[in-house]
């Protein structure tokens, strides 16, 4: 089938704004959403056994969380640490598309649309799918690299799409952070979203890019703040 939610995934990266008029039409989210909690998971599970256990001790510390005494070894720490994250790829991604598309959802009704929610999550799914792309480069870079800092593996940066490859080593957490931000696949994303919900939702392209990059802009804050309280 032409039109079926696996060729989506691929036609919403070759022909977008032919792909978003068939989701107006018959709206489509499992598929993207499982595969990009997939391709999650396993880039982070892959990631995680190139990080040296010390270090990942060492960024423990550095959050102010010290170790006590009896703590288990730094090995042990890190296969937990590495799985639980794996497990929260998988099934804590979702429930923040979902957010996101409740967000996007909310600003566009407030821009005058009428589309629904699952019109607005079937655009939001498709359009991260430039992530699961990331995630797709991601999986073989990692492989070839002998280890990863743990602050790497944390914010992705081992792939040196964003600005934060640009960082010296004494630069803040919060800045990488918003350096991170301006990244090629999160550009990409934007430009689908935005693209998406301007068809979809059928709005004006200020609307659909000022309502996309609001939304954007508060993910961003909650990033940095992020950063500001737990990377001391």
């Amino acid at each position: 089938m032409a039109d079926s939610s696996f060729a989506r995934v691929i036609s919403v990266l070759t022909a977008p704004a032919k792909t978003f008029a068939a989701i107006a039409e018959r709206p489509t989210f499992v598929v993207p959403l499982i595969l990009l909690a997939l391709l999650g998971a396993a880039v982070t599970n892959i990631t995680f056994t190139k990080v040296d256990p010390n270090d990942f001790v060492h960024m423990m510390e550095e959050q102010g969380r010290q170790m006590p005494p009896n703590a288990p070894a730094p090995e042990t720490m890190l296969t937990f640490a590495r799985w639980s994250g794996t497990v929260g790829a998988l099934f804590v991604a979702p429930i923040i598309y979902v957010i996101a598309a409740l967000l996007f959802w909310v600003t566009l009704r407030l821009a005058g649309s009428e589309m629904d929610f699952v019109r607005s999550l079937s655009v939001t799914t498709h359009g991260f799918v430039p992530f699961g792309v990331a995630a797709l480069i991601g999986i073989p870079v990692a492989l070839a690299r002998d280890t990863i800092s743990m602050e790497d593996a944390q914010g992705g940066q081992f792939l040196q799409s964003s600005l934060a490859a640009l960082a010296s080593e004494d630069t803040g957490h919060v800045v990488k952070a918003l350096l991170s931000s301006v990244d090629l696949f999160s550009i990409w994303a934007i430009v689908l979203l935005a693209l998406g919900f301007r068809i979809v939702g059928k709005v004006s392209k200020g609307a659909a890019w000022g309502s996309v990059l609001a939304v954007w802009a508060i993910g961003i804050l909650i990033k940095v703040g992020m950063a500001a309280v737990f990377m001391k």
